[in-house]
């Protein structure tokens, strides 16, 4: 199965202003109130990449599901389990009440 990485220069800008927008927003919502608007721009351009993504993989729709997928989990099951670890060692691991 081949993979083919997307990256579009055009969707930086985007990119950009959609953290711009949510970073203003959590400085001073009364100010930039449109800021949250960031989240559903991060969230389409979200939607169309994982589309592209599986669109362009090789193979059959399950395939492609599995190789999404065990990437994903690849890349944030480090830092996760990283995270938890250090909370459990400085003892501030939050409890279910």
């Amino acid at each position: 199965m081949r993979f083919l990485p997307m990256h579009k220069k055009q969707l930086d800008g985007l990119r950009f202003f959609s953290f711009l927008g949510v970073f203003l927003y959590h400085n001073s919502g009364k100010i930039f109130w449109f800021g949250s608007y960031g989240v559903a721009l991060f969230f389409v351009l979200s939607g169309f990449l994982i589309t592209y993504t599986l669109l362009e993989t090789e193979g059959s729709l399950k395939d492609s599901l599995r190789f999404f997928y065990a990437r994903r989990f690849l890349r944030i099951s480090p830092a996760y389990y990283l995270v938890l670890a250090m909370l459990l060692i400085l003892k501030r691991l939050p409890y279910p009440v």
